[in-house]
């Protein structure tokens, strides 16, 4: 008798706790996540121009090491179309060369981790923006690592 006593409570707790978080939620609006909101306004402000794959040895000293990125450039639509004509265009070797020197100057402990991955996704940005501002005034709005591989 115990036991059937405990059971219902328990499952009368349950329903309860589920009725619950059914009501506190606001009444017929559907609940979409924050980081889907920010997607749907990312996809009708940015164009993603692929810039491929860079290879670059890391300054280790006796061992060698290689950093490979594969990245995508996030930026705004209404300059997509110059980027791109530059980065795909006769100025790519600008932009890789800054990007392998950039790269070959890191020891792995700077490209280990989330935080040093945030750090070099700003210092591409800010780097390529340097180099973007002497060919017109576009900038990138964000770099997206697609591959990054240390061997």
């Amino acid at each position: 008798m115990v036991l059937v006593v405990a059971a219902v409570v328990l499952v009368a707790g349950a329903t309860g706790l589920v009725v619950a978080r059914l009501i506190s939620g606001a009444p017929g609006a559907p609940q979409v996540p924050v980081s889907a909101q920010t997607s749907q306004s990312d996809q009708a402000r940015y164009e993603y121009v692929p810039f491929g794959s860079t290879v670059a040895n890391l300054d280790e000293g006796r061992m060698t090491r290689y950093l490979k990125v594969n990245i995508t450039l996030q930026v705004g639509k209404e300059s997509s179309a110059d980027i791109r004509n530059l980065i795909e265009g006769d100025k790519k070797a600008v932009f890789q060369d800054w990007l392998l020197a950039y790269l070959s100057d890191k020891q792995l402990d700077e490209v280990k981790g989330g935080a040093a991955l945030t750090r070099l996704r700003r210092d591409i940005q800010d780097g390529f923006n340097k180099v973007l501002s002497e060919y017109g005034d576009h900038q990138i709005e964000g770099v997206l690592f697609t591959e990054l591989n240390v061997q």
